[in-house]
């Protein structure tokens, strides 16, 4: 119910009971309830805040009054679960005018189990709140001087002020947005964030510390709002959104102490409009071209007159057509390109711009390259913004948005489309972002090496029907440095994999998808997968990467190649969470059995291993009937490259020679594997050791590296 507007509960006989069976596992909130007649003696206690009923013949109620602004503790006592009474020293779950505290040495700390809004929240140091993926609102004061922790895309709403001073907030994607009404005090605490977003209705944040945040967001198309940055601190965002009025500016940005710098570093997507900006120093970062917009003065590195250079394509799709574009020249080193309407732009000439914005809009901007394309600042893809990037290219920065969508273009019989880009800083992949080359590999009937139809075959080996004579199934490639394409099956329209290959130099953080994986237009014939190789200083987030055959009914493809290389030497791949795999054709419409495919190969390399001592990944998920992964390539090897790579067979995975082979080590998980000698010689540059019973068949010979005598020094 409401405050004296209560719920009426009543037995349709007065005087005689109703029955109530409330779970003792069940979360309770009753409140401004009027209540005769209740027996509720067969399940838990039920506790009625402000509510009528303490005479009026209930059974196993009880009923309270909670006085606003009450302390409320958090004890863990029974489990993590919020709404549990046992959890709380008052014998109650919180109320909304609750002032809540979650001290340090509890057992159980809160998860949460649904959305939840509260009054006052302070979490107090060494304690923790985890959201568990649902939201949070706090109606009054938030205090983190412990952990808060999101998980995915929560979003956690602060209507008064927050303070995290002291605290730790693992962001993962989730959404900070300042609500409520008139000034907002917040203290960031220099801590990352991913999306931080003012509400509406505020009138003026006043931001205490610095913080660093994937997103800063400000939308105020009428009225006006102020954003307040300390004096002396560095505000760090990837991407920065001021969405001022057009007609007059309407988001004024000011330093605490007026004619003392704010530091702003921005190194992504800067979409900025009617703002009067005034002590600003942004030269930590990239230029912000603000338009529509007022210099107050004591500002560094924006820019308040650059003219963005707009594509129309009214005359045709070139680029070099100075008629198409909306200053009316071609756009050369120093220019800011942005690609928003529905007219398709193609590259067919070397070209050198300063900056490349596509979609963002309600159209479906489409530009093609197909030339030699240096980027000296970004390459950004905004929802609805497809880029067809088919010729080797460069750029500081690749951020690839929610609804994005980056490829090459489809492949017949010879290698010539592929994503192949070096990055000078960062790859940034956001959730929903895509790189996909499906299918855009060698295309149905033409194989590789050329010969004809067959099934598909690249890292892993194909299943045995319609192999051509002589066998154009082989494996070929790198399995460290991946380049080629997938091949085709034996029909049209059953094509491979596309080649995605990205050099960053600091990071790339993946959190979107990356497809190369094989496309059939029906339900038989697999492709082989492609080619997907990532080197950067630091791989981390939670994305896909695939290069896998396509699932079908019959004539199983292989799988493809992906190698992964950290060369931060301090960097693991801890931090990379997301699904990887190469496998091959698995039979639908039961999934249970590969039909003779073999997966491809994942190829690992951490920071700490020097080059070309990283690890193999051999799985196909124990899939009935796996085929043969097989060593070492037919074509486009790269000589003795596995020397010192360990090969790890699992998952039911099969490893066979075609060829004398060297390594650095190979393990068989179970007597679920093979290693298949195929009658050659296995060279292991380690110790001898034992393999599970029956894994090792049609044995020629293993050579085992033999310690000799006297003191040993290692230099590998």
């Amino acid at each position: 119910g409401e405050y004296e507007d209560y719920l009426v509960l009543r037995s349709s006989m007065s005087g005689e009971s109703w029955h109530l069976n409330v779970d003792v596992n069940a979360e309770q909130n009753v409140e401004n309830v009027d209540t005769r007649d209740s027996n509720a003696s067969s399940g838990a206690t039920i506790l009625a805040k402000n509510s009528l009923g303490q005479n009026q013949n209930n059974q196993n109620w009880t009923f309270f009054t909670v006085i606003p602004g009450e302390q409320i503790t958090w004890t863990g006592a029974n489990n993590t679960l919020w709404g549990a009474i046992d959890n709380w020293d008052l014998g109650r779950a919180p109320a909304l005018t609750d002032k809540i505290v979650i001290p340090a040495g509890c057992t159980n700390y809160p998860v949460f189990d649904t959305g939840r809004e509260v009054g006052d929240l302070n979490i107090m140091p060494g304690a923790k709140v985890s959201l568990n993926g649902f939201n949070l609102t706090v109606t009054n004061e938030l205090k983190v001087a412990g952990d808060l922790i999101a998980d995915a895309t929560e979003t956690i709403t602060v209507i008064t002020d927050l303070d995290m001073t002291g605290g730790n907030f693992e962001a993962a994607r989730s959404t900070l947005l300042l609500a409520g009404v008139d000034t907002r005090t917040v203290k960031l605490d220099n801590l990352n964030y991913y999306r931080i977003m003012i509400g509406p209705d505020v009138s003026e944040v006043d931001f205490i510390d610095g913080f660093y945040a994937t997103e800063l967001r400000c939308e105020v198309p009428t009225g006006t709002k102020t954003l307040t940055f300390a004096s002396g601190k560095k505000f760090t965002l990837r991407d920065l959104y001021l969405l001022g009025s057009t007609d007059s500016p309407s988001i004024l940005l000011r330093s605490s102490n007026p004619g003392t710098s704010w530091l702003l570093e921005v190194n992504g997507h800067r979409d900025v409009r009617g703002v009067n900006v005034s002590d600003s120093d942004a030269r930590p970062g990239l230029t912000i071209p603000a338009s529509y917009s007022v210099n107050n003065s004591g500002n560094y590195n924006w820019t308040f007159d650059a003219e963005v250079s707009t594509w129309n394509g009214n005359v045709n799709n070139r680029f070099h057509d100075p008629n198409n574009w909306s200053t009316g020249t071609v756009p050369g080193p120093g220019t800011r390109v942005f690609v928003d309407g529905p007219n398709p732009l193609t590259i067919t000439g070397t070209v050198t711009i300063l900056e490349l914005t596509i979609g963002g809009g309600d159209d479906a901007p489409k530009v093609t390259v197909n030339a030699d394309l240096e980027v000296r600042e970004n390459v950004t893809l905004l929802n609805n913004g497809t880029l067809i990037w088919n010729k080797p290219g460069t750029a500081n920065n690749l951020f690839i948005h929610d609804g994005a969508l980056l490829t090459h273009s489809q492949n017949t019989a010879t290698e010539v489309y592929k994503i192949d880009l070096a990055i000078g800083n960062a790859v940034e992949i956001d959730a929903g972002g895509v790189i996909d080359v499906t299918g855009m590999g060698f295309k149905g009937q033409r194989n590789f090496p050329p010969g004809p139809g067959a099934v598909g075959t690249y890292g892993g080996v194909s299943s045995t029907h319609y192999r051509a004579d002589p066998p154009p199934w082989t494996v070929y490639g790198s399995v460290l440095a991946p380049t080629n394409l997938g091949s085709c099956a034996a029909e049209t329209a059953h094509d491979g994999g596309g080649a995605v290959i990205i050099k960053a130099a600091k990071h790339i953080r993946h959190d979107g998808a990356i497809y190369a994986n094989a496309y059939s237009s029906a339900t038989y014939y697999s492709a082989s997968g492609g080619s997907v190789w990532l080197k950067t200083g630091k791989l981390y987030g939670i994305g896909t990467i695939e290069a896998r055959a396509q699932d079908v009914t019959t004539t199983m493809g292989g799988g493809g190649r992906i190698s992964l290389v950290a060369t931060n030497k301090y960097v693991d791949f801890s931090q990379f969470t997301g699904y990887v795999t190469a496998r091959g054709s698995h039979q639908s419409p039961a999934f249970t059995n590969a039909n003779d495919a073999g997966t491809g190969t994942i190829y690992w390399e951490a920071g700490p291993e020097e080059e070309g001592k990283g690890k193999v990944i051999l799985k196909n998920y124990n899939k009935w009937r796996t085929g043969y992964t097989d060593f070492p390539s037919y074509t486009d090897e790269v000589a003795n490259e596995a020397d010192f790579v360990v090969f790890f067979v699992q998952d039911g995975a099969k490893m066979r020679l075609r060829d004398d082979f060297t390594v650095g080590n190979v393990w068989v998980s179970s007597t679920n594997e093979l290693l298949d000698l195929n009658f050659k010689t296995l060279y292991v540059n380690a110790e001898e050791h034992d393999f599970p019973p029956d894994t090792v068949i049609n044995y020629g010979e293993i050579v085992w590296w033999v310690r000799p005598p006297g003191t040993v020094m290692f230099f590998w």
